[in-house]
């Protein structure tokens, strides 16, 4: 018999991705990957009026789609989002 571990979206996995330098310039990109394109302006705003920095961009993308879609929120399917959009070096942390 074959058990799968499901990992969920975890503040410790947020808080690596917001390290990245890349997934905070690009973050847009894995938004349209994770199917949360519609909420691409809603979080520039809420940054905007917040004065935060890109970082917090990821953080609020990921808050999102865990409270959107908690059965999809899992670390397999981000790593595959991030390979998707070519951040490997992020992606291999998991693998």
């Amino acid at each position: 018999m074959l058990a799968f571990v499901v990992l969920v979206v975890t503040d410790e996995v947020m808080t690596i991705l917001k390290r990245n330098h890349r997934t905070c310039r690009d973050w847009t990109s894995l938004a349209h990957s994770l199917g949360l394109s519609r909420l691409v302006n809603k979080i520039r705003v809420k940054v905007l009026v917040f004065g935060d920095d890109l970082d917090v961009c990821v953080v609020n993308l990921l808050q999102e789609w865990v409270g959107e879609k908690p059965k999809e929120a899992t670390v397999g399917n981000l790593m595959s989002a991030l390979r998707k959009e070519g951040f490997n070096d992020v992606a291999g942390i998991y693998t």
